[in-house]
């Protein structure tokens, strides 16, 4: 004899949740943890362009600062200038520093960057017909995680005399 059984009448009582109920949490979760995800995934994106910027412009000061010391060492030296050739100055270079010209199918990689994987490409460009002894430095990298094609630039400017 079934001992189990509700008697007339009686209203069964509510235990748990409907599966209505599961689907509607487990939506608004899901709804929550993809909104995360997107977040967290553009900050990486943001940090990672930030630092590949922030190496950039470390290369380029750098470049800047040679070619000041070059110019303090040898300050009636304008061979750099007037070559009009595109060229780089090699890191460790003394008072006389060591420029490596470069041509559209050998430009300056920068050895010493991140893990020396040789991300960054430098050249440093004389402004030939001023008289004002310009030099115009451009490192440019490829974007790391980017759906953009596009190359990240970064461009300074140095006068003789100056900085």
């Amino acid at each position: 004899m079934n001992n189990f059984r509700r008697p007339m009448g009686a209203k069964l009582r509510q235990r748990g949740d409907t599966i209505v109920e599961v689907l509607i949490a487990m939506s608004v979760i899901g709804l929550v943890l993809g909104a995360s995800f997107g977040i967290a995934n553009r900050a990486t994106q943001t940090g990672r362009a930030a630092q590949e910027r922030t190496e950039a412009l470390k290369i380029a000061e750098s470049q800047l600062e040679l070619l000041k010391t070059h110019y303090e060492a040898n300050p009636t030296d304008y061979d750099l200038l007037s070559s009009g050739n595109t060229f780089c100055i090699k890191e460790g270079a003394a008072a006389g520093a060591e420029k490596e010209p470069v041509n559209t199918a050998d430009i300056c990689a920068d050895t010493d960057g991140e893990q020396g994987r040789g991300l960054y490409s430098i050249t440093v460009t004389p402004n030939v017909g001023s008289n004002t002894r310009t030099y115009e430095v451009n490192v440019t990298w490829t974007r790391v995680n980017t759906t953009s094609n596009e190359p990240g630039t970064v461009s300074l400017f140095y006068r003789v005399g100056t900085l």
